[in-house]
Parts: C-alpha cells; structure tokens; sequence
C-alpha cells in the first residue's frame, strides 16, 4: 500500500482509497471486516494456526489491561505465553532507505534500520533474523524464510511490451525515410521481430493483452521519456538505426528467454505439469491428525509412544 506506481487490482485499489483516510485502529477494522481479504488469507491458513493466533492476541490484550490496571509490584509469571506461529513481515521504505518490521501480534511496526546507498535492504534484516532464530536455537523450532519477488514470466512480458512499443514508435518515425529500409537486411531475425500490437496471435503467445500492454507502458517512466524524445523528433537517423539494431537483438533474447521458463514450469517441477502452486498448502489436516492421535489413545498406543520417545532423548 505504501509502494508507489504500483498497479493494483480493483479490490486493493479500492481498499487503498477508503483506508487512506483512516486512523491505524481504523484501518486495521476496515482490514479485519473485508471478507475477500479473510477468504483469500483462511484459503492457506490452517485452523489450527487461526485460533493460536486469535488466543495469543487475545492473551496479549488482557495482560495488557491487567499491567495498566495495576500499580503496585507484580509477580513474574513461572511461564510466559508464546507466541503463536505467524508471519513477521520485513519491508523496505526505498525512499529514505529505512526498513521496517511488522509483526501482527504487535501493535506497532517497529524500525529496524536503515541500509547504505547501494546496498540492498536486506542487508540490514539478515542480522537480525539470525539473532531471532538464535533465541530458538535450544527449543529447536522450525523456521520459514519466505521471499515475496517478482514473477519471471511477468518480468519478460513487461520488456517484451516495452520493447514492441519502442520498434513502433521509431518505424512511425522513421518509417518514410528510404535509408530506414535501407539499412534493414531482411534477414528471418528481422521478419520475425514483433514490430507492433496488431497481430493477436503473437500477444497472446506471450499472454500480452492490449489492456495489460497499456498499462506497462503508462507505468514506465522510461518508456514515456524515450517516447517524448522520438515523438518530438529529438533522435538522428543514425540513433536510430543503431537502437532498432539493439531492440532486435533484445527482443531475440527476452523470446528465448521467455520460452525457455515456460519450458522449465513452475520451480521445482521438472516436467512442468503441476500448478502454480501446491494444492496440499490450501488444505487443513488438523482434524485427520486429530482424529490419528486419538484412535491412538483410544488403543492404549499414545502412552507407549511417549515412553520411547522419552527413552530415545534420555530423558
């Protein structure tokens, strides 16, 4: 939300404009009674996960009521509640180059740092998700590093977008002139080159739309810029020629480049067949472990278990 020149979708674009006004408090409100958000969010959580996190939360506000209530000594407790598992989120602000921590059992985000110019933000998180995880180290929990990057294939489509629109601007511009034709070799490489967004088939072999098309070019700064200089005859024919050399070799590349990740599929599938992602991640399994653990109670099995489990640790 925080991110600008980023195209949303209808929902978060919507969700944007009636939150920006609002207090945090507000906001978090607004967040909780979306429900496309809460279908999309329980669509992978797990049961299981939602109420440790809603009982950790909820134990949370009632200590925190309970010291602001209280004035005198207080006894520390023998056992604190632990958190529940859930996402800690660590964002980059690429403005003022500060990186931040948003944790949702706390109320605040809270400022980690900030990194050098030139530098990647991750720089500053790496040290602290290590000391966090070493905090663990002797409960031996379990971490997940989750990384949220761009899609590859989508990356491609934007370049190969841009650089259509770049081959059509200059064939407008230049296209009248005789040395334009002149210097073109007629080679397949150049037949071949998608010189504009007339021809569907081709788009749609790249899943490019003319709405998507659109977009990536009004959401390029570059490519308005570099649009302005050739629309406003700011480019030589010698320019020109040389960048339309270029944007062959470029497009030669980003279609090889392109087919190739389709060819490989989804990372980690060799044969490319599954879906984008796996479908045991949107499935709950807490009530068929349940289930398992009690016919194993019910049979006498669980307390024998636990006793070789003890006798193996030695404990």
């Amino acid at each position: 939300m925080n991110a600008e020149d980023l195209a949303l979708d209808a929902n978060l674009s919507k969700f944007k404009e009636e939150s920006r006004p609002l207090s945090p408090p507000l906001r978090g409100h607004l967040l909780s009674t979306s429900s496309w958000i809460r279908v999309a969010h329980n669509h992978f959580a797990r049961r299981l996960d939602l109420l440790n996190a809603a009982l950790a939360l909820e134990n949370k506000v009632e200590e925190s009521k309970k010291k602001r209530a209280k004035t005198t000594a207080r006894r520390k407790k023998n056992q604190e509640i632990e958190d529940a598992y859930h996402f800690v989120a660590y964002v980059p602000n690429h403005r003022d180059r500060s990186v931040w921590e948003l944790d949702g059992l706390k109320f605040n985000p809270r400022y980690v740092g900030k990194f050098e110019e030139g530098a990647h933000w991750t720089s500053i998180v790496q040290p602290v998700i290590q000391e966090k995880m070493m905090e663990y180290e002797d409960s031996q929990l379990a971490f997940s590093l989750l990384a949220l990057c761009g899609d590859r294939l989508a990356s491609l489509r934007r370049q190969l977008a841009l650089n259509i629109h770049y081959t059509k601007l200059l064939n407008d511009a230049f296209g009248k002139e005789s040395a334009w034709f002149k210097e073109d070799d007629g080679s397949s490489s150049c037949k071949d080159h998608i010189s504009n967004f007339s021809d569907k088939s081709k788009l749609d072999e790249f899943q490019l739309s003319a709405d998507e098309v659109q977009l990536i070019i009004k959401g390029s700064s570059d490519g308005l810029r570099l649009q302005d200089k050739i629309q406003v005859g700011g480019m030589e024919m010698a320019e020109a020629l040389l960048f339309r050399t270029e944007l062959r070799q470029k497009q030669e590349q980003l279609r090889s480049g392109y087919y190739t990740e389709v060819a490989s599929g989804p990372e980690g599938d060799e044969d490319g067949d599954s879906q984008d992602e796996d479908p045991g991640r949107r499935k709950d399994h807490t009530p068929a472990i349940h289930e398992w653990v009690t016919k194993l109670a019910e049979r006498g099995m669980l307390k024998e278990l636990h006793e070789q489990v003890k006798a193996r640790n030695g404990s």
